[in-house]
């Protein structure tokens, strides 16, 4: 809830005597335009009613479960952001393998990494990601040369480019019940290096 609350603008109580907002006011204090709904906010205010029911999809991560009531919110796009080696894909590979633990179909798609470097990143933590269909979209070394660059325009000026074409296929034919794109910065390098 508190995730999704600052996700809208809102404050939530805070779980400590003190705690302030990000905006340095005591958590509950009704001044300002985070107390009461956003413009455009119906969305919003329609999930916070809500997310209490949503069904949920568990990470098996031990105390994330807890914090997120359940696990992830079902039907709903979450993103991890944060700096190289804070742990990105290892929860998402750890969201992934307790889908497949779960009997759902799982589909990683990677647009950084190829397939053999993403098993070998769970084989450092012991992991076997039976069940978890990897998409490898990483442009490829010929992709990647000189020679098959366009001169006339960048490919990212397309309205759909040919990693998106590609991702979107992958998920149609997938049908996950769980998908992990990683990374998001991604696209826009492979739309501009085919």
């Amino acid at each position: 809830r508190a995730g999704a609350a600052r996700a809208c603008g809102m404050r939530v109580a805070a779980p400590r005597a003190g705690a302030r907002s990000y905006d340095g006011r005591a958590f509950g204090d009704a001044r300002g335009p985070a107390s009461g709904p956003q413009p455009g906010g119906n969305s919003c205010n329609k999930f916070m009613e809500n997310e209490a029911t949503l069904p949920r999809a568990p990470s098996d991560i031990a105390g994330l479960d807890d914090i997120l009531r359940g696990g992830f919110p079902r039907n709903y796009m979450h993103l991890l952001s944060g700096l190289p080696g804070t742990g990105k894909t290892t929860l998402a590979l750890q969201f992934l393998r307790a889908g497949a633990a779960r009997g759902e179909r799982c589909l990683y798609v990677t647009l950084a990494e190829t397939r053999s470097e993403v098993e070998a990143a769970a084989r450092t933590h012991g992991w076997d990601l039976a069940g978890v269909e990897i998409a490898e979209l990483a442009p490829s070394e010929h992709k990647l040369s000189a020679d098959s660059q366009l001169t006339v325009f960048n490919p990212s000026e397309l309205e759909i480019g040919e990693t998106t074409e590609a991702l979107i296929a992958a998920t149609e034919r997938a049908k996950p019940q769980r998908l992990v794109v990683d990374s998001l910065s991604e696209p826009g390098r492979a739309e501009r290096a085919p």
